[in-house]
């Protein structure tokens, strides 16, 4: 007999942090659902950990594959293998309250229409553990309700971010994957299918709860993102537009914006790797595509365009743009040593 849900799990490299997962999920109050769990191509105790709990616990399925798919690829990989009419996605290195599948399950009530439960708030663990609302104010008073898919909601998908763009924590039909493409990409794969899935229905339902626990600073099942995908997604995400929304050019202005914060979080790694920023830099950054993209923003966010991180971009210039990443490195380091201090504070 089928189950009524599969969970999807991508593993890369976090055997420390697996049993945790898979314990949390095993010990939810909904009962009727499997685990379909992909190593991908670890190596470190990862498989191992898996293999015990697939012989304690018959809920628990192992896919083992032996090249390095990618948190989007080992998700396709397990999604054919799924066999529940439901679908949920858990990181490897996240872990859920007992209530997690329940709370899913009840959003479907809302509405006798509703195409995904949305998980609207997690927590956060860092150096302290946080609580992050990761819905619009708007939105917030309609949590534990069905919400129509409007283009306010669409527009989260393309740089606005009113909802949560993560695959984790929502409830999807199993069938609403069937033809979601492998993107070819380590950057945003959540983003892309949601693109995909939420452009196609109609309602959605806001589930009650934090249920969900993310933990920054890790990655189940991927490999460091480099400025193509950045691009790459950038201009996947304007072709959706172009083909499934002509009449939405305003969406063109978070597409625009999150490609500059973007290219700039690669430059603040280029330039702490101890190789500072050269010309070269700017011009693997800058390549046709990623011009053609940021110059929308001169029509659709004209204020953000005339921004100083816009103007060094555009313009580049070597000396204002390595300004620019040494204030943000500035601002990231205040918040690492606010954090710190709160941490040593809360400790004592």
């Amino acid at each position: 007999m089928s189950p009524e849900i599969s969970v999807i799990v991508p593993c890369f490299n976090e055997a420390r942090h697996l049993d945790k997962c898979l314990k949390s999920l095993l010990r939810n109050d909904f009962k009727d659902f499997e685990i379909v769990c992909v190593n991908d191509c670890s190596t470190d105790d990862t498989i191992n950990v898996l293999r015990q709990h697939e012989n304690a616990d018959q809920r628990v399925r192992v896919i083992d594959s032996h090249e390095n798919l990618g948190s989007h690829g080992a998700r396709l990989a397990a999604l054919e293998a799924a066999r529940a009419p439901y679908v949920t996605f858990c990181d490897a290195d996240d872990f859920v309250s007992r209530h997690y599948l329940s709370n899913l399950c009840r959003g479907l009530s809302y509405d006798s229409d509703v195409d995904v439960v949305v998980g609207y708030e997690f927590y956060t663990e860092g150096i302290v553990r946080f609580r992050r609302n990761t819905l619009s104010p708007s939105l917030r008073p309609l949590a534990g309700s069905a919400v129509e898919v409007d283009d306010d909601i669409l527009k989260g998908l393309f740089g606005y971010h009113r909802l949560k763009l993560s695959l984790c924590g929502n409830l999807y039909r199993s069938e609403q994957f069937r033809n979601i493409p492998d993107f070819k990409v380590f950057y945003q794969e959540d983003v892309l299918t949601n693109m995909h899935i939420f452009s196609a229905i109609k309602t959605i339902a806001l589930a009650p709860g934090c249920d969900y626990h993310y933990r920054t600073g890790g990655y189940s099942s991927v490999r460091d993102c480099y400025i193509n995908d950045f691009i790459t997604v950038a201009r996947l995400k304007k072709d959706f537009v172009d083909a499934r929304y002509p009449d939405k050019r305003d969406f063109y202005a978070g597409i625009s914006i999150e490609l500059k914060n973007s290219i700039y979080e690669w430059l603040v790694r280029r330039y702490l790797s101890g190789f500072g920023l050269t010309e070269e830099d700017i011009n693997i950054a800058m390549p046709h595509d990623a011009v053609e993209i940021l110059s929308l923003a001169r029509e659709y966010a004209p204020s953000s365009f005339d921004s100083a991180d816009f103007r060094a971009l555009m313009g580049r210039n070597l000396q204002l743009l390595v300004n620019q990443v040494r204030k943000r490195i500035t601002w990231r380091r205040r918040i690492s040593n606010a954090f710190r201090t709160l941490s040593s504070s809360l400790s004592r």
